[in-house]
């Protein structure tokens, strides 16, 4: 177990430790080095996102896959933002979609039973989001979902959030499935209107690929950090999180719409939002307009990391996606 206040400093012992104590195992002939099982607590969870200098993530595609699950959706606009996602669909569908197993599986919306349920009953045990469906995913599919289950409870006046995975991908799938999983917490803190508590993500299988050990090893010897975020995402209630999130996606994936996104007040969202904008246009229409959004954005968090991004697909001369790439 390692616990910890700060994303970084967990996922960089995350990293030293796979690497010195990992089991050597090859799931369909892969070779991994592996922790199994692990418990991480975040004690200050807030939103996470890793802010090396030498880790260079898709903040486009990080913030159009947080919106395309929270929002429900398994349409195929996300590919535009991470093509490589088409290696894992079943007639062009992932069929292993966390979005609408969240929000509309067999026409419930867990997100809303979830929060419901604390509110009637604060100490409850029973507030819980299910993501694996045995009678979905023992089938043949490619995409199996790699989350099991999210689980909600409120002690000493917070609001804990556990994440139960199978399987999980150091290297590649951490990075971007924290960052939305703790926005899913922050969000339902925020609906509850208390404070957020200790997040604890539990992974069976949390490892590496051995493709990808001379890249850990540089980012370990090379671990300079940028300046993390400072705002947060905080709503009052689903219905305002659903109307938020379909102006994004009308403005944002289906319209390239830089004005109206431009107006919301919301400082966090408004960069999230130009976020998926910038990426949009970069992968579509011109990088010069991708720069421009990137350049105006206010987190400095999410303007370094946006431009940094960029700075990378340049000196690749690539249309690396992040997420899923080698």
């Amino acid at each position: 177990m390692i616990t910890g206040n700060n994303i970084n400093q967990i996922y960089e012992e995350l990293l030293i430790r796979t690497l010195d104590e990992g089991v050597e195992v090859s799931p369909r002939n892969f070779s991994t080095k592996e922790l199994h099982p692990f418990l991480i607590c975040l004690e200050n969870a807030q939103i996470s996102m890793l802010t090396f200098k030498e880790r260079y993530l898709n903040i486009g595609f990080q913030c159009a896959e947080a919106l395309w699950i929270l929002s429900g959706s398994d349409e195929q606009w996300i590919y535009t933002f991470n093509e490589n996602l088409k290696n894992y669909t079943n007639d062009g569908i992932l069929m292993g979609a966390y979005g609408p197993r969240i929000r509309n599986w067999y026409g419930k919306d867990q997100l809303r039973l979830a929060l419901d349920r604390i509110k009637k009953d604060e100490d409850t045990r029973r507030a819980t989001i299910t993501i694996f469906d045995s009678a979905k995913d023992y089938k043949d599919h490619r995409d199996i979902p790699c989350t099991n289950m999210f689980r909600f409870s409120v002690r000493e006046g917070k609001l804990d959030m556990i994440t139960i995975m199978r399987s999980q991908d150091l290297w590649l799938g951490f990075p971007y499935d924290i960052f939305t999983f703790t926005l899913l917490h922050e969000l339902m803190a925020g609906f509850l209107n208390i404070q957020s508590g200790k997040y604890f993500h539990f992974v069976d299988s949390l490892h590496i690929y051995e493709r990808e050990f001379e890249k850990v090893k540089c980012l370990l010897e090379n671990n300079d950090k940028i300046q993390s975020f400072s705002n947060s995402p905080r709503l009052k209630t689903i219905n305002e999180l659903d109307e938020l999130l379909d102006y994004i996606k009308t403005h944002a994936v289906k319209n390239s719409n830089f004005e109206e996104l431009d107006k919301i007040e919301h400082t966090w969202w408004r960069d999230f939002a130009l976020c998926i904008l910038s990426y949009k246009l970069w992968k579509t229409v011109s990088k010069e307009d991708a720069l421009y959004i990137a350049n105006s954005l206010h987190d400095p968090g999410f303007k370094a990391n946006m431009n940094k991004w960029y700075n990378y697909l340049v000196e690749r001369g690539s249309k690396a996606d992040g997420m899923y790439s080698s």
